[in-house]
């Protein structure tokens, strides 16, 4: 468990109440990593949910022959979406660039609030999607060069 405080300090959990809130803080913990660790590889089933307190995590495609950096998260940015979102399979692979402190979320702990709290859940994936479609649009940003003469 986190400190409810330290959650209601970033925008992706406004709207929530204290109850939501404390649901997070009871899912969470805070680990720090070192440059060079996997959070989790590409097409893995994932349970967990992860916001950048310090540091840098690279997006990465995992290729036959390398790894392609698709995006770079930082701090105040969430990642692993695929934990909240069935059928919670990786699309890419997380890696920290730098040495980086993050709250991991138990999304399954998350996800058994819904029921009880159904707008508690109509909350959390509409953040999600956000996430997803800022993920989407700057994949497109960066893909557009190499289309236009």
């Amino acid at each position: 468990m986190i400190s409810p405080e330290l959650i209601r300090r970033y925008e992706l959990f406004g709207g929530l109440s204290i109850d939501q809130i404390n649901i997070l803080a009871m899912a969470a913990e805070e680990i720090t990593v070192d440059a060079g660790h996997w959070f989790f590889r590409q097409d893995e089933e994932l349970h967990d949910l992860y916001l950048v307190l310090e540091g840098h995590v690279g997006i990465v495609m995992e290729l036959p022959r390398h790894e392609v950096l698709t995006s770079t998260i930082g701090p105040g940015e969430v990642f692993g979406w695929s934990g909240m979102v069935p059928p919670h399979e990786t699309t890419a692979g997380a890696k920290a660039l730098s040495r980086c402190r993050v709250v991991r979320f138990d999304c399954r702990r998350i996800r058994d609030a819904f029921p009880s709290d159904w707008q508690f859940g109509c909350l959390m994936m509409e953040k999600v999607a956000h996430v997803i479609r800022e993920r989407m649009r700057n994949l497109r940003m960066e893909a557009l060069p190499a289309y236009i003469e």
